[in-house]
């Protein structure tokens, strides 16, 4: 029988001090269950259903106790509460019937495990969550400037007989018991993306990888149960990358112990496409022993009033060794993360961590690996940023073509962003450019959509055109090029380069240098579409199609949700 009652909170009051002394004996895994109560309080919740969940033969719920009662013994007792945060105070019938709330009412939940290992010894943690994105009382952003959960979807979520549809993030903590947080975080990725269709518990996971808890079994805290049997500690980089494999997601990997500074560029690329990445990292703990760690990163914030980005390649362009442009990435300040151990939607500064070549003996937190997933069906084999790298030589290419010289300067738009490009007359390289993955019908989809600062906007005619020549690809690497201005002020973009993602960089150059005519899909300027051609004995040249309807520039592209639902039922 499933037993409800209402919680109501006062604006302000402490929803963590409401529920913490009926739910969370253990210190050790509630600061995550802080957070969330800290979310909700400042998104201005009002009221909790509080359920206790039936372990139905078959549920999520009867799997998780049987797993955890088969690794540590049947005597061990089991349980789960549902807290559902409501803005306004639901009335509630005697049958379980809700009302008196709507769908915007309704912030999300939390179910709690409860591990009761014997009399003296209890754990509680966070068996699953769903969030809306962070915004106040009024639905309004909060949080760092312009932050940007990338990585969310549509759920709908069971509260008591109703179902609630909300847009937001998911969230889950490791039991230490059957699973560890790098369980956790690959089940944070996967739900979080809006291709999976089905709930993907840290159980499934166990299932998919052969974990039975009896012929292998995970190590547990001590005090929790014997260990004498215990296989392994966690999950190792392959088995996660199988996991990601086995639903229909490409892993990519890359180790940060010796390319540190790769870690920021590899995640961003991923974020900003609105796929998540893993992120492990090691520190040292009070005895002196390193200690792994797992975080899902789902998301930045972005400050377009940083002096930074451009003052930084005027000031210091003597000694800038990286890129000849302005990377997007330069105006991010943290990332996003899920750290299951602290919580939701919590904010890494994305200088955490130091560079190799300025080492800090007092400091160490360290990254070790970082794993991007993209979906498998897309085929991506160049990264975000060699296709940035080779959007760039493209429009070098261009503005030092015969083109430049009539074509191109027909444009103010255009003019106007060469000397960003080019670096004419010693003005500094400030062009800016922004990289992501974009699924072919959804460039299209917002290309037709788009008004440009004049109101213009693509005639049908030139929406076929684009279309006829992306025939064949189903993915796209799209590099947005524009100056800080208009980024910043506008948040538009002159032009973009588009990509083949499913291009070999090993046989990308000739001669060091890249083909061009096999990479770039397509150039869109305001005023022409260019596609590269080769020619024989001659350098590659730009083959052109004028078109009408736009001649300034168009906001940056986003990424649209399909609007699936995960259900959580």
């Amino acid at each position: 029988m499933v037993m409800s009652k209402i919680i109501t909170c006062a604006p302000g009051e402490s929803l963590f001090k409401k529920v913490s002394d009926q739910f969370w004996a253990d210190i050790r895994s509630r600061q995550a269950f802080y957070r969330i109560c800290s979310l909700m309080r400042l998104m201005g919740v009002e009221a909790i259903i509080q359920e206790n969940l039936d372990c139905a033969i078959d549920s999520r719920f009867h799997r998780e106790a049987k797993a955890i009662k088969t690794r540590i013994g049947k005597t061990a007792e089991v349980t789960f509460n549902r807290l559902s945060f409501f803005k306004k105070t639901p009335t509630l019938s005697k049958k379980g019937e809700i009302s008196g709330v709507n769908q915007d009412d309704y912030l999300g939940f939390v179910v709690i495990g409860e591990i009761n290992f014997n009399e003296t010894v209890k754990r509680n943690y966070i068996f699953e969550s769903v969030i809306r994105e962070f915004c106040d009382s009024a639905a309004k952003p909060m949080g760092p400037w312009s932050a940007y959960l990338h990585v969310k979807r549509k759920f709908r979520c069971r509260v008591l007989r109703d179902k609630f549809v909300i847009e937001g993030t998911y969230f889950c903590q490791q039991n230490a018991v059957t699973n560890v947080c790098a369980h956790a975080c690959t089940a944070i990725l996967l739900n979080n993306c809006d291709a999976v269709e089905s709930l993907v518990t840290c159980e499934d996971i166990n299932a998919l990888l052969g974990i039975d808890h009896k012929n292998r079994m995970q190590e547990v805290p001590e005090g929790f149960g014997d260990n004498e049997k215990a296989t392994h500690e966690g999950l190792y980089p392959k088995e996660i990358e199988r996991v990601f494999r086995e639903h229909k997601f490409t892993p990519y990997r890359v180790d940060l112990a010796v390319r540190r500074r790769l870690y920021r560029e590899f995640i961003y690329g991923f974020i900003e496409s609105g796929f998540p990445a893993l992120l492990t990292f090691n520190s040292l703990a009070g005895d002196g022993r390193a200690v792994g760690h797992v975080v899902a990163v789902v998301g930045h914030s972005l400050n377009r009033q940083s002096w930074f980005p451009a003052a930084h390649v005027c000031y210091a362009r003597q000694l800038r060794k990286d890129k000849p442009y302005l990377p997007s990435l330069n105006w991010v300040d943290d990332f996003m993360v899920h750290d299951d151990n602290f919580g939701m939607q919590l904010f890494l500064p994305a200088h955490s961590f130091r560079p190799e070549e300025y080492p800090d003996p007092g400091v160490e937190f360290m990254p070790t690996h970082a794993i991007g997933i993209l979906p498998s069906a897309a085929g991506v084999k160049l990264s975000s940023s060699l296709a940035e790298a080779i959007a760039w030589d493209a429009l070098n290419a261009l503005f030092e073509s015969e083109e430049a010289k009539t074509e191109l300067v027909a444009n103010y738009y255009v003019e106007h962003l060469r000397p960003h490009i080019t670096g004419a007359d010693g003005h500094p390289a400030t062009a800016v450019l922004r990289t992501l993955l974009l699924k072919k019908e959804a460039y299209i989809d917002q290309l037709k959509e788009s008004k440009d600062n004049k109101s213009g906007c693509l005639h049908e005619d030139d929406i076929n055109q684009v279309r006829s020549l992306l025939r064949g690809h189903d993915y796209l690497w799209v590099v947005e090029v524009t100056e800080p201005e208009l980024y910043v002020g506008n948040v538009s973009r002159v032009l973009e380069v588009v990509i083949n993602p499913k291009l070999n960089p090993h046989n990308l150059q000739s001669n060091g240098r890249w083909s061009l005519s096999e990479a770039v899909l397509v150039i869109r300027l305001p005023h022409l579409l260019l596609t590269v051609e080769s020619r024989e004995g001659e350098k590659e040249g730009f083959s052109k199609e004028p078109y009408q309807g736009i001649e300034g520039h168009l906001p940056l592209f986003h990424q649209a949700n399909s609007g699936k639902i995960l259900n959580m039922d």
